[in-house]
């Protein structure tokens, strides 16, 4: 005896399937190092946006509970969590406040495939001076800009 599936059942099992999906299709560790300068840590936020083909993913990070985030040199990492972007394309470090930020280093890791990609920027990124209060990381070079 042969069942057949109707259109009808067929979408409904369709919609479930994309509606278990799961919320966030990619998990990446953002990994940066604060330079070993007087005064090069921050007591402020800084961004971390994600770039891809398919989209953007601003992550806030350095409001850790118990933790002195951004320290003199210190390396910080946060697992962050975005939607399927795609082929990476730029990582975006900004700082919102007045409090500057030496970064020596960022290292993004894809936690699920393992693939990294590491910049030096060795720099200050300030809103109140000479400095950038924003930095851009290129996939594919070894320098922040």
């Amino acid at each position: 005896m042969k069942t057949r599936v109707s259109a009808k059942q067929m979408m409904i099992a369709l919609s479930c399937f994309l509606f278990s999906a799961p919320a966030f299709a990619a998990r990446y560790e953002v990994a940066a190092k604060t330079c070993d300068l007087q005064s090069a840590g921050t007591d402020s936020e800084v961004l971390f946006e994600i770039m891809g083909e398919r989209g953007n993913s601003l992550h806030h990070l350095g409001y850790t509970p118990n933790r002195n985030d951004f320290a003199r040199d210190q390396v910080d990492s946060y697992e962050v969590s975005t939607p399927d972007l795609g082929a990476l394309r730029w990582l975006r470090v900004t700082m919102p406040g007045t409090d500057g930020w030496c970064m020596q280093w960022v290292r993004l890791r894809n936690l699920d495939t393992g693939r990294s990609w590491f910049w030096r920027y060795n720099s200050w990124i300030d809103t109140n001076s000479e400095y950038p209060a924003t930095v851009l990381c290129k996939v594919g070079e070894a320098k922040c800009r």
